[in-house]
């Protein structure tokens, strides 16, 4: 979030943790789960004083909302 790197520049996700996506992405519950933790990572990300953050905040709490039905979470 706020990397303007990526308009610029190619930006990579560190080899470990690629490496730990791919070896652990094994079912669609584990895709799941990655989701979920990138989502609460992104929105923690967010500025109060961002003027699309409702937004994306909104989106978030779409997506997590989806993850957490997919795992059977409260």
């Amino acid at each position: 979030y706020n990397n303007h790197d990526v308009f610029r520049f190619e930006v990579k996700i560190r080899k470990g943790l690629a490496l730990q996506l791919m070896l652990g992405s094994t079912d669609y519950k584990a895709v799941c789960k990655y989701f979920l933790q990138f989502a609460r990572s992104l929105e923690k990300k967010i500025p109060s004083n961002d003027k699309n953050g409702s937004t994306l905040r909104g989106l978030i709490t779409q997506v997590k909302a989806r993850c957490i039905s997919e795992l059977g979470q409260k």
